[in-house]
């Protein structure tokens, strides 16, 4: 179930409100805080093909040159070797394993070659009393601002 974006009430109906200039999905009580938005349903196009994405919340893992590196090792290959079977530059695998950042593409295919998992979900920060709501609200930034100070 959907929550309020201001206040982390659960929401009956989805209603949209322009607060301080930001739009924001809003419970009853909070959408007089600001003027109500219409809600617009996205256009789908039929014939659109999905693009494999890792996903927006998905990250490398902290080690994962490491990781790539003692693969390639357990494997027994060279750095030369695993980029022609993964049909990509040496230069590249190098790079991976000194922890460079590389395109998507380049680091599926050596998940998917060296059957190991390179992206992961990072961990929340989920406030003391919001355990059953992984969902940060305004009110739980604002609140963590406050104790800061």
């Amino acid at each position: 179930m959907a929550e309020c974006e201001i206040c982390g009430k659960p929401l009956l109906t989805q209603r949209k409100a322009r607060i301080d200039g930001v739009v924001f999905t809003v419970c009853e009580s909070c959408l007089k805080l600001g003027e109500e938005m219409p809600v617009i349903m996205p256009v789908v196009r039929k014939n659109a093909l999905p693009k494999p994405i890792v996903g927006e919340d998905c990250v490398l893992i902290e080690n994962f040159g490491e990781k790539i590196r003692g693969e390639r090792q357990k494997r027994g290959l060279t750095q030369e070797e695993l980029a022609s079977k993964i049909s990509e530059r040496a230069s590249l695998i190098k790079k991976a394993e000194q922890s460079i950042e590389l395109e998507e593409n380049v680091i599926k295919k050596l998940e998917k070659f060296l059957c190991v998992k390179l992206y992961e979900k990072p961990d929340a920060f989920i406030p003391k009393g919001r355990e059953e709501h992984a969902v940060l609200t305004l009110g739980d930034v604002a609140e963590i601002r406050r104790k800061r100070a």
